[in-house]
């Protein structure tokens, strides 16, 4: 894999994510990832692929980038979450969201989903990180 910026690497995992493309995801991540959502708690590597499925059929979440933000060594992405109707692309519904990623050694280790940017900015793991914002 190229060598990537954090916030490349951050866009690219929304890339794959609102495209269930599940191999662009593992070669993102590391083999130690974690997703933490806000319903299902904390998913490793081996759970994303059921994680995709579930996101596949009826309504699925797709997230909408507004604004980013990088702190020493991971990103926040600030926008929404919108629920849509897998087979016709109508949007069903949409909140508020922000999801913070953590890096290690050039990979994704951590998404976490929150409720708002506000939320994922007083995260303990963010909180005291230099800050830069885009």
């Amino acid at each position: 894999m190229e060598e990537r910026s954090p916030r490349e690497l951050a866009e690219a995992c929304v890339e794959a994510l609102n495209a269930r493309e599940l191999e662009a995801i593992l070669e993102l991540a590391t083999e130690d990832f974690e997703l933490v959502t806000m319903h299902r708690g904390t998913l490793g590597r081996g759970d994303i692929e059921g994680w995709l499925e579930r996101q596949s059929y009826g309504v699925g979440m797709y997230l909408v980038p507004e604004r980013w933000e990088e702190r020493d060594g991971g990103v926040i992405m600030a926008g929404s979450g919108e629920w849509r109707n897998v087979d016709t692309g109508v949007v069903e519904g949409s909140a508020d969201a922000a999801i913070s990623f953590g890096m290690r050694d050039g990979r994704v280790a951590r998404v976490q989903i929150h409720p708002s940017l506000e939320a994922a900015l007083a995260s303990p793991v963010w909180a005291s990180a230099p800050k830069s914002s885009t």
